[in-house]
């Protein structure tokens, strides 16, 4: 959105959302890192706008 490309809000999160299949969400406590939760990301419903995703694994 910074570049000075006129694109809509909505296309560019579209295209995150086609892009994306997993995210991984990963925290921090001292001395280590470790992965908190993993959510595989199904669908994005463009004139809704919410994200259909389901957690694989939480901790």
């Amino acid at each position: 959105m910074q570049s000075g490309v006129e694109l809509l809000y909505r296309a560019i999160k579209s295209n995150i959302a086609d892009s994306l299949h997993v995210v991984i969400q990963i925290k921090r406590r001292p001395g280590r890192r470790y992965i908190s939760e993993v959510l595989a990301v199904n669908s994005y419903d463009a004139d809704g706008d919410p994200f259909d995703y389901c957690a694989i694994y939480q901790r």
